[in-house]
């Protein structure tokens, strides 16, 4: 009675795909803040 049961009604690796391509959107989206708020401090500074 060791048995693993799992679920197949969706395939892992098709989990592990939509987790990278959501990770990849967010670490995207982490760049372009940083960098939006790197311009704008040196916009400030230079003024």
């Amino acid at each position: 009675m060791n048995r693993l049961i799992t679920s197949t009604a969706i395939p892992a690796r098709a989990v592990k795909i939509e987790a990278l391509a959501n990770m990849t959107a967010s670490f995207d989206s982490f760049c372009l803040a940083s960098g939006i708020e790197a311009l704008a401090e040196m916009a400030e500074h230079s003024r």
